[in-house]
């Protein structure tokens, strides 16, 4: 008699999978509780689908204890490397401005501009006339002209800048 403990069947995972996924969505759609028990319950079904795969997809279901420990370090290895970050990305108040605050971009003045209604159509006037509007303030092109050659200062509260005697 064969044992069913090496049977394959794609078809009944692909339907836990299934079943796994329309869980996870009806709990992000539908759930309103706390926003923990939201995101817990979202990890829990990612969880469930993630095992499916490495056990049965990966094919370590039927793999020694070596490899099995090779690949235990995997996951508190990953959240080292991101709560290890976290105090200088998510936590620092002290951080350069963002990406790309540093570019130098074209600006052009703009005096007036065609009036737009919530869809992006031109407004037309009585005679069918775009109807202008006033606008003084200068608009970026999204053109970068040239890289700053050197770092960005630190952010500060503009109480900060005026303790400091800023503008």
């Amino acid at each position: 008699m064969a044992s069913d403990e090496h049977e394959f069947n794609a078809t009944r995972i692909f339907g836990f999978l299934f079943l796994y996924t329309a869980l996870e969505v009806a709990w992000g759609m539908f759930y309103e509780g706390p926003r923990w028990a939201l995101w817990g319950g979202l990890l829990f079904f990612a969880y469930l689908k993630g095992y499916l795969i490495f056990t049965w997809f990966m094919h370590m279901k039927f793999e020694g204890w070596i490899l099995k420990g090779l690949m235990l370090p995997t996951v508190p290895l990953v959240a080292i490397v991101i709560f290890a970050n976290m105090p200088d990305t998510s936590f620092n108040d002290d951080m350069l401005y963002p990406i790309g605050s540093q570019l130098e971009v074209e600006l052009v003045e703009v005096g007036e501009r065609v009036a737009k209604d919530e869809d992006g159509n031109d407004i037309l006037d009585a005679q069918g006339n775009p109807v202008m509007v006033s606008q003084e303030r200068l608009v970026s092109t999204g053109k970068v002209t040239t890289m700053a050659d050197k770092t960005a200062p630190k952010a500060i509260t503009k109480a900060q800048q005026d303790a400091l005697g800023g503008h």
